[in-house]
C-alpha cells in the first residue's frame, strides 16, 4: 500500500474508532439506566446486570458498523475537501478511482466484520440474553434483593424485606395474588400474605421454583368464599414461588441455540425445499407448516447478506456526498452523514415489516436497501469522478445562508 493510500486508510480508521466508541458509550449508559431499573424490580445484582449487557454488544455492533463506516468515509473526504488535500492529491496525477482503493480495502474489512457478526456471532448471542435473563430470574440472590421497599419477587409474587444480614432476610412480607397458595394447597386462593421474622432463599437448579425457607411467621390465605379463610402460625414452612413458564421458555431458547448461525440457516433452507418438493401437491397442515417455515429463514438470510451488501456499497455514497467545495461549512457533512445514515436505517426497517406483511417478494424487499445505495451512490461517484457537482444546490444554499449571517452582523 503507498504512502498516500494508506494516509486515507489511517484517516477512515481513526474516524471509524472514534465514532463506534462514542456510540458505544451511547449505548452502554443508556442499556444500563434500563438494565438497572429492570433488575431494581427483580433482585438481581450488578454482576448479572453487565452479563446481560455483554450479550447485547454483537447486536449493537451488527447495527452500527455498517453506519459507523459510512460516516467515517464521508466525514473523511468531507475534512480532505475542506482543507484542499483532494485537491492536491488528483492535481499531482490521482484520479478519484484510485483514491478509492483504501476505501474498498476498509469496506471489505468491515463487511468480513459485519458478515460475522450478522451470520454467527449475533443470532447466539440474542438467545443468550434470553438464557441469561431467565437464569437470573430463577436464581435469585439475597444480596440482590433490595430493602424498605417491595419488589417483585416472581411472576405474580412480591416481597418486602425490612433487613438482610449474613443470616438471612428479617422482617418480611411475602404477597401473592392467583389462583396457588403459597403454603396451603387450596386452588380457591385468591390472596396470600405471610409475615415471617426470617428467610432464606433457595434455588435447586432442577426445577423451576425459587424456595423460600421461612422462619416464625403467619400466613393469611383469603378465599374466594371468606368463611373460609385460612389463618396459620408457623415455626418452619417453605414458600413455593412458581416463576410460571420460565423452565419452557429456556429449553425453547436452549433448543435455539444450535440452529442460528448462517450453516445451520442454508440447512434448514435445504431441507425445507427438499420436504415441500417431495410433499403431496394437496394442501395440508404440514405442508403449510413448512412453508412458513421456509419462509422465516429467507427472511432472516436476505437480512444478514443485506446488511453485508450495502458495506460494501456504502463507500460510494461516502465519497459522492463527502466531496465538496472547500469553504463550505462542515456542518453540511454532518447534516449529510445524518440524514443518508439515519435514512437508510429506517428504509430498512420499512422493507423489513414489508416482508413480514407480504406485501412484496421477500428477496426483492428486503435487498432493496442494498440496490437504492448501489444505484444513487453510483450515480454520485460519476458524478464526482467526471468532475461535476450533483449537490450543487445545497452548497448554494449553504453559500447563502453565511452571507445573510454576514449581512445581519
Amino acid at each position: 500500500m503507498s504512502t498516500l493510500n494508506r494516509y486515507i486508510f489511517l484517516e477512515l480508521l481513526k474516524l471509524f474508532l472514534i465514532t463506534l466508541l462514542v456510540l458505544t458509550t451511547m449505548f452502554i449508559i443508556q442499556r444500563l439506566i434500563f438494565l438497572t431499573e429492570w433488575s431494581m424490580h427483580r433482585g438481581v445484582g450488578m454482576l448479572g446486570i453487565l452479563k446481560l449487557l455483554f450479550y447485547l454488544f454483537p447486536g449493537l455492533f451488527q447495527t452500527a458498523v455498517p453506519l459507523v463506516s459510512l460516516f467515517a468515509i464521508l466525514l473523511s473526504f468531507s475534512r480532505l475537501s475542506e482543507e484542499n488535500e483532494l485537491v492536491v492529491m488528483m492535481s499531482s496525477g490521482k484520479s478519484l478511482f484510485s483514491l478509492s482503493l483504501p476505501v474498498l480495502t476498509f469496506a471489505l474489512i468491515v463487511s468480513v466484520l459485519t458478515a460475522f457478526l450478522a451470520f454467527f456471532l449475533t443470532p447466539g448471542s440474542r438467545i443468550k440474553f434470553e438464557l441469561t435473563r431467565l437464569n437470573l430470574i430463577q436464581t435469585k440472590s439475597e444480596k440482590a434483593l433490595p430493602i424498605g421497599q417491595f419488589v417483585q419477587f416472581s411472576k405474580d409474587s412480591q416481597i418486602y424485606i425490612q433487613r438482610k444480614d449474613s443470616s438471612g432476610l428479617h422482617n418480611l412480607i411475602l404477597y401473592q395474588e392467583g389462583d396457588q397458595a403459597l403454603l396451603a394447597e387450596s386452588q380457591e386462593s385468591t390472596r396470600t400474605i405471610i409475615f415471617a421474622q426470617r428467610a432464606r432463599i433457595q434455588a435447586p437448579s432442577q426445577i423451576s421454583q425459587n424456595w423460600l425457607l421461612l422462619e416464625n411467621g403467619i400466613m393469611v390465605n383469603y378465599q374466594a368464599q371468606s368463611e373460609l379463610d385460612q389463618f396459620i402460625e408457623f415455626e418452619q414452612a417453605i414458600a413455593r414461588l412458581d416463576l410460571g413458564e420460565i423452565e419452557k421458555q429456556k429449553e425453547k431458547f436452549a433448543s435455539r441455540l444450535g440452529a442460528t448461525n448462517f450453516f445451520q440457516l442454508i440447512k434448514r433452507l435445504y431441507q425445507s425445499y427438499l420436504i415441500i418438493n417431495l410433499a403431496n401437491s394437496a394442501e395440508s397442515e404440514e405442508l403449510h407448516k413448512k412453508w412458513e417455515e421456509l419462509r422465516e429463514v429467507r427472511i432472516e438470510i436476505s437480512q444478514r447478506l443485506n446488511q453485508v451488501l450495502v458495506c460494501l456499497f456504502f463507500p460510494l455514497w461516502g465519497i459522492g456526498l463527502g466531496i465538496k467545495p472547500p469553504r463550505t461549512s462542515r456542518t453540511i457533512s454532518y447534516i449529510l452523514a445524518g440524514i443518508a445514515g439515519f435514512g437508510y436505517y429506517y428504509f430498512e426497517i420499512l422493507c423489513q415489516i414489508l416482508a413480514l406483511r407480504k406485501v412484496l417478494p421477500i428477496e426483492l424487499t428486503l435487498y432493496s436497501p442494498s440496490l437504492v445505495v448501489f444505484l444513487t451512490g453510483g450515480w454520485l461517484f460519476w458524478q464526482r469522478a467526471r468532475g461535476k457537482e450533483p449537490l450543487s444546490l445545497i452548497y448554494q444554499l449553504d453559500q447563502y445562508l453565511k452571507g445573510l449571517k454576514a449581512r445581519k452582523k
